[in-house]
């Protein structure tokens, strides 16, 4: 029988703010993992919202803000798809 907790970190019942953000440390390696990528650092917010709001506007202009905000969208897909494949 599954059960209803993560299946990244096996740690807690899984939510979207546990799973795409801050308390998953599966997740939080990836968000890491691509912030160094970037050259970036940035606060991991534990509300879906504020953690893109975040991320989003680490940018200097209205450009790298929206180049930022799809890859924030492309780690949440891809993070999600990964839970997917695990779990089906």
């Amino acid at each position: 029988m599954q059960t209803l907790n993560c299946v990244l970190c096996d740690t807690v019942v899984e939510d979207t703010n546990h799973l795409f953000f801050f308390y998953c440390f599966a997740a939080v390696k990836i968000w890491n993992n691509i912030a160094n990528w970037l050259g970036i650092t940035f606060v991991h917010h534990p509300i879906t919202r504020l953690h893109l709001i975040g991320f989003e506007f680490m940018g200097y202009d209205k450009k790298e803000n929206k180049i930022l905000k799809i890859i924030w969208i492309a780690i949440v897909c891809t993070i999600w798809n990964l839970k997917n494949n695990i779990f089906f």
